[in-house]
């Protein structure tokens, strides 16, 4: 079994450490917004997925330093 280098490992944390974040702010704008429209079910989902992209897209940027 080969080993990651620490970078590539730290990264991958750093990464997985920013959708863990970013998850629960999606699902609570979700639920405001599945609340005021009636359709919770269909927002708790797009803004889970929100989050997680939210996640993704702030370590991208963080990573090319922008």
């Amino acid at each position: 079994m080969s080993e990651e280098p620490e970078d590539e490992k730290e990264s991958d944390d750093r990464l997985a450490m920013s959708i863990a974040m970013s998850i629960p702010f999606g699902i609570m704008a979700g639920v405001v917004i599945g609340m005021i429209t009636d359709n919770l079910g269909l927002w708790i989902a797009l803004g889970s997925s929100m989050g997680i992209l939210g996640g993704v897209v702030y370590e991208t940027a963080r990573k090319s330093g922008k």
